[in-house]
């Protein structure tokens, strides 16, 4: 996926509103800044996801490390790093040691007696074995009623990692160094105006601000490299593709499309909105393109605003003409007939000179003007040796091609087993687990593709609030699950606009809070 991670360090105690602050509002900004690029920003939070469960402190301990390098790494060369009162968890040096040699820490680097948050800041930009990246540190100081978790009893230990930290970014090209101070009124931090630079502003702004300049350089670098590999899509296409790309549960009707279409079929999957034929889609047109099968292709559903028939033509005819070598000038003048029978006979030409093709259009439904929403002309009446892969909402558009040799294929919910399967892929995407009980959840009913990916989405829900309230369990991972499974179990299981047996609304997660770091 065209993702720009960032790896958000801290101690979480004492910043979990800044972090529900960068999570929330700040990747959402981010977001908007790089979509037009066809990329996505995703926030390394990881307060929660890591199975802690039912392992004894030592080996959670072995876990969280493993997860916080492997992310850190995975990241590079964006680290965000926030510096406060605290110096957090300090793990057995052994487990410390095994985990950075395994991420490829010198032996030579020592790691007694660091805190899980020193570790990643080491492994991040301080020690001499981390490349030089494009990072941001920040440093908080705390005014007024400051809570009694938020700093450490031992002060000596949080000054010296300040100033640890302070003399390694100082001077460095690749860091930004920023510091903001934050009022406290009944334990709760004022974020919507933060002092910095000797200015006022939101905390959101100030983040904004600061990873901006990372966000976007990186986001670029990626689209160059896609350009640079032939993916001649576009942004919001590329978007779409991502948001489409975990297939469970569907690979014998993905198969079979493939097989049919490739050898000149034509298949049209129908189904309600959020059942999954985009997924289809996406992932036969993949595997045709592995298999060295032409492809021309338009993701209508990856429109915000719909299009036309025209529109439609003027994409597959600029595919034929990139592959052919000819130019092909869709007619500017004429109706629909005239666009139709140009269509039709630049079609057929295609085959007869340089062989067959499979043309693929998700989302008929996306038409937004007649007689194209009605009669679907530019997929109809097609040459033989042109395979056909569409879909749509719509049963007459079926019914339409039908007629003409396509072979409706029917996609519906996912039975539950499945659902459960799909949930864990997309949330083991994101480099998080679901406990087990959760999983079991959902997989009591049919649920349609779309519900699972909102419930995986759902998973950032988990807010500052949340954490409080489970702060005094002394099992914090226990405590999660439970909260997550008491939820799942009281949300109703529909959903508005789709079908009556499927709903949003759910969270899901493990957390790595329970090593308080």
């Amino acid at each position: 996926m065209a993702v720009v991670p960032v790896f958000v360090s801290s101690t979480f105690r004492d910043f979990h509103v800044e972090r529900d602050v960068l999570a929330g509002p700040v990747r959402e900004r981010l977001d908007e800044l790089v979509a037009s690029l066809g990329v996505r920003v995703e926030l390394i939070d990881l307060r929660w996801g890591v199975d802690t469960l039912g392992v004894s402190e030592d080996d959670a301990a072995r876990r969280v490390l493993d997860v916080c390098l492997r992310e850190v790494q995975r990241a590079r060369p964006l680290f965000v790093g926030f510096v406060g009162d605290r110096f957090g968890f300090v793990p057995e040096v052994t487990h410390a040691r095994a985990v950075a040699k395994s991420a490829g820490v010198p032996e030579s680097q020592s790691v007694e007696g660091l805190s899980v948050t020193a570790l990643e800041f080491g492994f991040g930009l301080l020690w001499d074995s981390a490349p030089d990246g494009d990072h941001v540190v920040v440093f908080r100081d705390v005014v007024g009623q400051v809570p009694a978790d938020w700093a450490d009893a031992d002060r000596g230990a949080v000054q010296a990692f300040r100033e640890e930290v302070a003399a390694g970014v100082a001077d460095r090209s690749d860091v930004v160094v920023a510091d903001y101070t934050v009022s406290v009124e009944g334990g709760v931090a004022d974020l919507g105006a933060v002092t910095t630079g000797g200015g006022r502003m939101s905390f959101e702004d100030l983040m904004v601000g600061l990873l901006s300049g990372p966000v976007v350089r990186k986001a670029e670098d990626l689209a160059r490299l896609e350009a640079e590999a032939g993916v001649g899509v576009s942004g919001s296409e590329r978007l779409f593709r991502d948001d489409h790309a975990i297939v469970v549960g569907r690979d014998v009707m993905v198969a079979e499309v493939v097989e049919s279409v490739a050898a000149g079929g034509r298949v049209v999957l129908v189904g309600e909105s959020g059942s999954g034929k985009s997924t289809v889609v996406c992932a036969a047109e993949k595997v045709l393109r592995a298999r060295g099968v032409v492809v021309v292709s338009s993701l209508l559903g990856a429109s915000t605003v719909g299009v036309s028939g025209r529109l439609l033509v003027e994409v597959l005819a600029a595919q034929l003409s990139s592959w052919t070598g000819r130019d092909l000038e869709v007619p500017s003048e004429g109706g629909v007939e005239e666009l139709s029978r140009w269509w039709r006979d630049v079609l057929a030409d295609t085959v007869a000179v340089f062989g067959g093709f499979v043309m693929v259009v998700d989302a008929l439904d996306g038409f937004v003007s007649e007689p194209e929403r009605s009669d679907v002309w530019p997929v109809r009446g097609l040459p033989v040796g042109v395979g056909l892969l569409v879909s749509t909402t719509v049963p007459d558009h079926a019914q339409i091609l039908e007629h003409e040799g396509a072979d409706p294929v029917r996609v519906g919910l996912l039975p539950g087993a499945v659902a459960a399967e799909a949930a864990n892929a997309w949330t083991q995407a994101s480099g998080r687990q679901l406990p087990a009980s959760v999983l079991s959840v959902i997989g009591t009913q049919v649920r349609s593709p779309l519900w699972v990916r909102l419930v995986v989405d759902l998973l950032g829900d988990l807010d500052a609030d949340d954490f409080a309230a489970i702060a005094q369990a002394p099992d914090q991972a226990q405590a999660i699950a439970d909260l997550l499974l008491a939820q799942a179990r009281s949300l109703p299981c529909q959903a508005p606009g789709f079908l009556e047996t499927d709903l949003v609304g759910f969270l899901g997660c493990q957390s790595r809070v329970g090593l308080d770091v």
